[in-house]
C-alpha cells in the first residue's frame, strides 16, 4: 500500500503522518512547515498577536463566524504562508534555515498587510450583506449573492483561501456591489447571465463533492467562475485572467476526462 507522508500542524506541535493520497499530503504539509517557522519566530509571533492593525473592528465583524483569537491566529499564519512559503517548500534543514533568514525582515510587514486586507474584506462583506436586505433586490439574485458571499467569507477563510486568491476578495465584493447597482437599474442583462452562472457553479460544487480532478484544477475552476461573475455582472471591472463560459466548460471537460482516464 502506498502512503504519502506530510508534516501536520497541531498548533502546539507538529507530527509526521501518512496519507492515502498525494493530494491530502500536499494539503497538510505546508501547514506543518508554516507552524515550524512560527515556532522559530515565536517572539515575533507574540508581538504580532498583541499589535495587529484594525483587529478589534475586524474581530467584531467576524464574531458571528469565529473568535477574536481564531481570527488573529489565521491572520498571522496566512501572512506567514505568504511571506515564507510562496515558492517551493523547503525539503532540508539548510533550505528551511535559508527561507527563514531570507524572509524574516518582511514578516511583520506582510502580516500587517494581511490584517489590513482582512479588515477591508470583512467591511465589504458586511456592506454587501446590508445591501441584500433591500426589498427591491430580485430573490434569485439575492440568493445567488448570499451563497457567493458565504463561499468567500466563512469560518477560517483567511487561512483556508490561498493568499493569491485572498487578495482578490475585495474585488469580488466590489463587483457584487456593482452587480446590485446594475440589477436595481436594469435587471434584464443580469437576468440573462444568472442561469449560466448558476449552472456552472452547481457543476463545480458537484465536482468538488465527488472529488473529481486534482485539487489545483478544482481551485482554478472555482476562481475562474468568480472572475466570470465579474465579466457577466460587473463590467468594465477587470478579471484576474481570461474567464468565459467556454473556458470554464473546457476546464470542466478536462477535469472529467482526466478522472475517467
Amino acid at each position: 500500500v502506498t502512503a504519502y507522508p506530510a508534516l501536520v500542524d497541531y498548533q502546539d506541535s507538529v507530527a509526521i503522518e501518512l496519507f492515502e493520497t498525494a493530494d491530502d499530503a500536499r494539503f497538510y504539509h505546508p501547514g506543518g512547515i508554516a507552524r515550524l517557522i512560527a515556532f522559530e519566530l515565536r517572539d515575533t509571533v507574540k508581538y504580532l498577536r498583541r499589535n495587529l492593525p484594525d483587529i478589534e473592528q475586524s474581530a467584531l465583524m467576524y464574531s458571528a463566524l469565529g473568535s477574536r483569537q481564531e481570527l488573529i491566529e489565521d491572520i498571522i499564519m496566512a501572512g506567514l504562508d505568504a511571506c515564507f512559503l510562496a515558492g517551493e517548500l523547503p525539503q532540508r534543514k539548510s533550505e528551511f534555515d535559508g527561507v527563514v533568514a531570507k524572509n524574516k525582515p518582511e514578516f511583520i510587514s506582510k502580516v500587517n498587510q494581511t490584517a489590513e486586507l482582512v479588515y477591508k474584506i470583512l467591511g465589504l462583506y458586511r456592506e454587501v450583506r446590508g445591501r441584500l436586505q433591500k426589498p427591491n433586490i430580485a430573490p434569485a439574485h439575492r440568493e445567488d449573492c448570499l451563497e457567493q458571499g458565504d463561499y468567500l467569507v466563512y469560518a477560517g477563510f483567511v487561512r483556508d483561501i490561498p493568499y493569491h486568491y485572498l487578495v482578490r476578495l475585495p474585488v469580488y465584493f466590489q463587483a457584487m456591489l456593482k452587480r446590485l447597482d446594475k440589477t436595481e437599474q436594469d435587471p434584464k442583462q443580469a437576468d440573462r447571465a444568472l442561469p449560466v452562472i448558476r449552472e456552472l457553479w452547481q457543476r463545480y460544487l458537484q465536482l468538488e463533492q465527488d472529488a473529481e480532478g486534482d485539487a489545483e484544477q478544482l481551485q482554478s475552476l472555482r476562481w475562474m467562475i468568480e472572475d466570470f461573475r465579474i465579466s457577466a455582472f460587473a463590467q468594465p471591472m477587470k478579471t484576474r485572467g481570461p474567464a468565459s463560459e467556454n473556458r470554464i466548460r473546457k476546464l470542466i471537460d478536462t477535469i472529467l476526462s482526466a478522472d475517467d482516464a
